[in-house]
This record gives structure tokens, C-alpha cells and sequence, in this order.
């Protein structure tokens, strides 16, 4: 078939109808790769590759790359073409393909691929990825795995640098990975699952402000023998709860673990190898699906989930935390059962004493206003049309001490350019100089595109802290036209680390494409700027 396609393409040469270029591409320019490692994204060298579903071209805004000596197509275009369903977990950086017959998970950063529920390897262990090129973004997926999962051939001519894709009734067989291998991680971005071995019979004491319910302390009941007769159904198979969720929250420096089912959950909490090990226990995950969410969090680096059936008597979820060097799961890891989920947070001991130095002088008897931008340094934040979040964050903040200090107001500012800063020193920054407000400002991110508007978070339970959360949304709302989504409470750490009121500022959605160029813009920044600073001084003014 080879032949007579470069044939074929032969003639179209010499004939002016296809272009010479094909048969020498030059490398596309402006072609970036998400880094997992990095967290950002960086240029890479891939070149173009034609792309033909039975004789026909298929095209897409992101064209198919050789990279890495392996083809990479947009997923959405190749998977619908061939009949499947395409879903985006942002959570997780996940795509599954669902037909009537296969599911299939590819997740970013991960050289095996879930299909059917058995760990396949991919080719040259090349994983799926995030790629940006001329304003568009893509997931990228090796053609062959998932033209032969989806049931077609796929060949390839050297001379033209074309794909060909067959629809074929009859796909390999899957080639899942040996049992000893740790197939849902790869080595160089996070270590694999920390090996099965009996839990122990005490469980390490909770840290001193956990709740009176800590995790179970009996020993767990070794797993029953096998069922004897064929048409016995083992009872490890079944399981009281379902996991159907696990969300990071960076701003709260939280893990929620969902649970869905009837009773108390169950779990038993460990430390080992440097990692937080929390076992869900008579728990299975929705979907089967294991993954892995990388965080930015000071404490936690990733967080990553599978399920385990030979743990313990039944089926049981395990939740890794990987712990950053000088912390412990005892001293810097708090689990509590929320009533529908465990809800496991990071923390540690906050020591402000002498440890901020302002670089503006304190008026004594002045009002003093910390303004924080969210994010900075090694944390871009959401990432979208290859806007950085922590770029709108820090314009807005600077525009806002701006007309404040022309106020006569006392301004520090946690960070005034792309500084890494943790959340407890943003707090401490705060604690230290005794400031009257903290506000903290970001932008935000749905997984619905169609979501835009305004809103401003205060700590639970915080009377003064709603109060400047409400002064803040009303005036910047009505200075910048935004939508006007209300006041919310959460638990962030910089509004339950801060010893005043404290508000957090979330200024639009960068998911809303039409939102995001109006963050982008300086003149609305100005606006945005204003309101956030009117509701201050409003805030500052009713209080005295």
C-alpha cells in the first residue's frame, strides 16, 4: 500500500496539485509542550505530518506533529471521526474516549493509558499532551494507540510524511502491563505508589488539633480465604462506598477526598517513604479510573490515587500525598471526615515574629492595607490562550497600592514582581506588621466556559472579614461592569492564616474567552483597580 500511495503522490507532484513541501517539511515554529516538571510551557522541535481517515484528509486548527519520532494528532478530530466520545478532566489532566465498546484514559504526563480498565503501555512511552501553537491549544495523543484501540490500521510514508488511518474492524489484542510493573506513574515525574505491605496494627497519632474522631485504630481483619465453589461470590468485589471524587484546592491547601454511600466511612492514615497514606477502606473508585494531580501546594507536591484489592478484607481506595523534604505526615498532615468525604489538609506552626521587614515605613496611627497577588514565580496559576494568571494578578495588585498609597493609606505588598511566595508568608507578612486588611487577588477558572463574573471570598464565620469581602465585590462590580457573582466563604489559607479581616478577590474567569481579554486589558484593569481600592477605603472608613 506504501508503494502505490508514493505513487500516487508522484503523480500529484507532477501535476502542481500537491505541495513539494510535503515531501521535506520544514519544522513548525511557535510549537510549545506543557511541562509537568516545570509547569510551564516550552518550546519543542516538531515537524508537520499530513493526516488521511480513509483516503481523506482530516484537518483541525492544531495540525498532526511528529514528535519524538512518533505522530501526535489532536485528539477531539481523530476520536470523534472515528466514532468516539471525548471528555477533559482538568482536575485530573485526563482525556477519555468512550464508545460503545472501549473506554479508554490517556492522562498527561503518563506513558501507560487505562483501556477497558487494563493498563496498556504506550508506544516509545510517549504520553498524551498539552500543545500550544499559533494562539490554539490542543491535547495531543499518539495516533497509533489510539487508531488501533478504536479499531482501524494505521500506516506511515517516509516520503510525503503522511499518516495513513484504515478503519479495521479487528484490533489487536491489548498488551497490558506485567503485574510487577508500576504502570500508572512514570519514574521521572513521580515516584510510583508506594508498595502493598500489611497496615499496621496502631495507626500513628493524629496531630494535636485534629478532631475526637480519628482515623481506626483496630487492627484490620485479615482478607478472608477465597470462596470455594464457582458460582460463590466473593465478597472483596464488593464495596459499601464509592470515591467519586478527589479535588485539590490550592488556595486552601486542601485534598477532598468524596464519598458516596451509606454509614461512616473508615480510614487509616500512614506515613511512608517521605509520603501521607490515607486507605478509604470497603471503598472503590468511580470508574476504576487511578490518576494522578500535581498541586501547588507548600507541603504537598502530588497527590495520587488507585484502587487496592488485596489490602485488606474489602476493596479499598489509597490516597498518596507526596510529601516536599522537611515535612512528615504527623507534624504537617491533618485527615477529617467531613460527613460525604475526608477532607486531608496541609498545615504548619506559623511564626511571625521578626520575620518581615517592610520596605515602606509604618505610620503609626495609619491605616495599613497588605494587597496580595495570587500566585507568582514557579506558580503561574490557570494558564489560558497563553495568559498567565499570575501576570493579571500582579498588574491589577500594583494598580490598586498605586491609588491607595496617592490616599495616604500604608501599602505592603507581598510580592511586586514574579516572586514565588508561599500562602503562610503572604500570611505572615501580614501578621508581622499588624496590618488592618489583607486582600488577596486572582482570577479564576470553571471547567464551563460559558461561566464569567466577579466574586470575593472571606474566611467562614468572619463577621468583619464579610463585611470587607462585601465592601470590595459591591464597588469593584459597579467601577468595572462585571458581573456581580456575591460574596462566598471558603477556608484558604491566607484568610484562615491572617489575624485580620481578609478578603480574597476572584476578578473573572479566564476560562470565558471574552472575560479573559477584558482581564488582559489595561484599561479594565484600571477599572478593576478602582472598585477593589474604593471598597477598601469604604471598608476602612465604616470601621472607623
Amino acid at each position: 500500500m506504501k508503494r502505490l500511495f508514493s505513487a500516487f503522490l508522484a503523480v500529484l507532484f507532477a501535476l502542481g496539485l500537491f505541495p513539494a513541501a510535503l515531501a521535506a517539511p520544514a519544522a513548525l515554529k511557535d510549537v510549545t509542550l506543557f511541562s509537568i516538571d516545570t509547569g510551564f510551557y516550552e518550546p519543542v522541535s516538531a515537524l508537520p505530518v499530513q493526516l488521511l481517515l480513509d483516503g481523506a484528509p482530516l484537518s483541525s486548527g492544531v495540525p498532526a506533529l511528529l514528535y519524538q519520532n512518533r505522530t501526535m494528532v489532536p485528539v477531539r478530530p481523530i476520536a470523534e471521526a472515528l466514532g468516539a466520545e471525548v471528555g477533559w478532566h482538568q482536575d485530573n489532566r485526563q482525556v477519555t474516549l468512550t464508545t460503545k465498546k472501549h473506554v479508554i484514559v490517556l492522562t498527561i504526563g503518563l506513558t501507560s493509558a487505562r483501556v477497558d480498565g487494563k493498563m496498556v503501555p504506550l508506544p516509545d512511552g510517549i504520553s498524551a499532551q498539552l500543545v500550544h501553537y499559533q494562539n490554539q491549544d490542543s491535547t495531543m495523543v499518539p495516533l497509533r494507540f489510539v487508531s488501533e484501540q478504536l479499531g482501524c490500521a494505521v500506516d506511515w510514508d517516509g516520503d510525503s510524511y503522511t499518516a495513513l488511518v484504515t478503519r479495521n474492524p479487528s484490533p489487536p489484542p491489548l498488551e497490558t502491563v506485567p503485574p510487577t510493573a508500576s504502570p500508572d506513574v512514570t519514574p521521572t515525574i513521580t515516584p510510583a505508589l508506594p508498595p502493598i505491605s500489611p497496615p499496621p496494627t496502631n495507626v500513628p497519632p493524629p496531630p494535636p488539633d485534629e478532631p475526637d474522631e480519628p482515623a481506626p485504630t483496630n487492627p484490620v481483619p485479615e482478607k478472608p480465604p477465597a470462596p470455594s465453589g464457582p458460582d460463590e461470590e466473593d465478597p472483596s468485589e464488593e464495596a459499601a462506598f464509592t470515591v467519586r471524587r478527589i479535588k485539590a484546592d490550592d488556595n486552601a491547601q486542601t485534598v477532598l477526598v468524596s464519598v458516596q454511600g451509606e454509614g461512616k466511612v473508615q480510614y487509616v492514615v500512614q506515613e511512608m517513604d517521605g509520603r501521607a497514606v490515607i486507605d478509604v477502606l470497603n471503598a472503590r473508585l468511580r470508574n476504576e479510573m487511578p490518576s494522578t494531580i500535581y498541586m501547588e501546594n507548600e507541603i504537598f507536591s502530588a497527590v495520587r490515587y488507585a484502587d487496592h484489592t488485596e489490602l485488606y478484607s474489602a476493596p479499598s481506595v489509597r490516597v498518596v500525598l507526596d510529601l516536599r523534604p522537611g515535612y512528615t505526615c504527623s507534624a504537617n498532615v491533618e485527615v477529617t471526615d467531613t460527613g460525604d468525604g475526608i477532607l486531608i489538609r496541609s498545615f504548619r506552626k506559623t511564626d511571625s515574629t521578626g520575620t518581615f521587614l517592610p520596605t515602606v515605613p509604618i505610620t503609626p496611627g495609619a491605616s495599613t492595607v497588605v494587597l496580595d497577588a495570587g500566585h507568582g514565580g514557579s506558580a503561574n496559576g490557570a494558564l489560558y490562550e497563553e495568559i498567565k494568571e499570575k501576570t493579571l494578578n500582579l498588574a491589577v495588585t500594583k494598580k490598586v497600592a498605586a491609588i491607595l498609597i496617592k490616599q495616604g493609606y500604608n501599602v505592603i505588598m507581598t510580592r511586586s514582581d514574579d516572586t514565588y511566595l508561599g500562602l503562610n508568608e503572604r500570611a505572615n507578612i501580614a501578621n508581622a506588621i499588624h496590618a488592618d486588611i489583607f486582600v488577596s487577588i486572582h482570577s479564576n477558572a470553571n471547567e464551563n466556559p460559558e461561566i464569567y463574573g466577579l466574586s470575593t471570598y472571606h474566611f467562614p464565620e468572619s463577621r468583619r472579614g464579610s463585611l470587607l469581602a462585601k465592601a470590595i465585590q459591591d464597588a469593584a462590580a459597579q467601577a468595572s461592569g462585571a458581573k456581580n457573582r456575591g460574596i462566598l466563604s471558603a477556608n484558604f489559607a491566607v484568610l484562615r492564616e491572617t489575624e485580620m479581616p481578609a478578603a480574597l478577590v476572584e476578578m473573572g474567569f479566564m476560562t470565558n474567552h471574552d472575560e479573559l481579554m477584558r482581564l488582559a486589558d489595561s484599561a479594565y484593569q484600571d477599572k478593576m483597580a478602582q472598585g477593589i481600592a474604593n471598597g477598601i477605603v469604604n471598608y476602612l472608613n465604616s470601621q472607623k
